[in-house]
């Protein structure tokens, strides 16, 4: 009886967990007032948290929003039912592809995925959103982060590299060489706290 009380705790335990996550995306957008009518926003790599906080606030407001393709693994064609959530609502989605440089001025801010948010403010993001951050600083730009507080942690980043998720190493071939050498890629990277204005949680 003991166990069988113990495992129905848990399983309920469980469910509550899991019924909280699916309402983090939502919970996120219903803060989505933080965005100003004729904002310029910067975004890369939207998941489905940045798409649903954007498409919440277009329901009300107009801005232009600057989508930024580093390589050719980002391809837009990925990201079209983010780009119509938008259109539709009458916002303007700009392609931008190279660096965060070329636009960065004329931007009011940049909203970005967090991976995970860590004690002293340092967040993990995908690969490409550190050197968005370091632009950003430079350029005196906002930088807003969107993250349920299951993807807060206690812990204290040190050490920004041991945070890095690494990819397979992939041959690949470079110009007047005749042999593949393996490139290691990088699919994850941290951004420190300094470098980022606001967290916005479902909290």
């Amino acid at each position: 009886m003991n166990m069988h009380g113990l495992r129905t705790e848990v399983v309920e335990g469980i469910e509550e967990i899991k019924d909280e996550i699916a309402q983090v995306d939502s919970q996120i957008a219903a803060k989505a007032e933080q965005i100003s009518p004729g904002e310029s926003i910067l975004v890369y790599r939207p998941s489905g948290t940045v798409r649903g906080f954007l498409a919440k606030a277009a329901a009300r407001r107009k801005f232009a929003v600057f989508q930024l393709f580093y390589s050719q693994d980002d391809k837009p064609e990925d990201y079209k039912d983010f780009r119509n959530d938008l259109v539709k609502h009458g916002v303007e989605v700009i392609n931008v592809y190279g660096s965060a440089s070329t636009i960065m001025s004329r931007l009011t801010r940049v909203v970005l995925d967090g991976l995970a948010v860590f004690a002293n403010g340092a967040v993990i993001v995908d690969a490409g959103g550190a050197n968005i951050a370091h632009v950003a600083e430079g350029y005196g730009k906002a930088v807003t982060v969107l993250s349920g507080v299951y993807r807060f942690s206690p812990e204290i980043v040190d050490d920004p590299e041991r945070f890095v998720t690494w990819a397979e190493e992939t041959p690949r071939g470079f110009s007047g060489e005749d042999k593949a050498v393996p490139v290691m890629m990088a699919l994850t990277e941290t951004i420190p706290g300094r470098q980022v204005k606001e967290y916005i949680t479902n909290l």
